[in-house]
C-alpha cells in the first residue's frame, strides 16, 4: 500500500476509533470502584460512577503518578492491536517495546502510540513530541522490534 494512503487510513481510524474506545483494565476498574467508596456487589448491580463523576475526576488528578502508573498496563498494547485490526493490518507493521511501553510501526514511517493518540508520519529529518513515551524519530522509533 502507498505510503500516504496507508498513513490517511491509519489516521482516519485513530479518529474514528479513540473517542469509542474504552480501555480500562481491571485495575483501573477497581481503583475506580474504592475511589468512589462502593463495593464490587454494589458497582455489579449498578455499574455507573455518574453521581460520582466530579468528586472521581478531582480525586484522580489530584491523585500521584505513582498510584496513577500501574493502572495503565496493557493498554498501549490493545490500541496498537485496535487500530491494526480495525485497518486490516498494515503493510510491515512491526511492534517496539521499550520494556514499559509498546508502539506499532510501519517502516515507512508510520507510528501507532496511544499516548499521541493519533497517527505519526515521520521521516528521517522529522522529530514529533507527542505524548509521554517520543520523541518520535526518523523512519524507526528508538525502540528493540520484536513480532507480533
Amino acid at each position: 500500500m502507498e505510503t500516504q494512503v496507508c498513513y490517511n487510513k491509519v489516521a482516519e481510524t485513530c479518529l474514528e476509533l479513540w473517542p469509542k474506545t474504552c480501555f480500562t483494565s481491571l485495575q483501573m476498574l477497581d481503583y475506580l470502584v474504592k475511589l468512589s467508596g462502593r463495593t464490587w456487589d454494589d458497582f455489579v448491580r449498578n455499574p455507573s460512577f455518574k453521581s460520582k463523576k466530579a468528586d472521581l475526576i478531582e480525586a484522580v488528578l489530584a491523585a500521584p503518578d505513582e498510584d496513577l502508573r500501574p493502572l495503565c498496563m496493557g493498554l498501549c498494547t490493545s490500541w496498537c492491536i485496535t487500530v491494526s485490526q480495525a485497518t486490516g493490518g498494515l503493510d510491515s507493521n512491526n511492534f517496539g517495546d521499550q520494556g514499559h511501553h509498546r508502539a506499532a510501526y510501519t517502516n515507512d514511517g508510520i507510528v501507532v502510540d496511544s499516548t499521541a493518540r493519533k497517527a505519526l508520519w515521520l521521516s528521517d529529518k522529522k522529530t514529533e513530541k507527542v505524548g509521554r513515551h517520543g520523541p518520535w524519530k526518523g523512519f524507526r522509533p528508538q525502540m528493540q522490534g520484536c513480532s507480533p
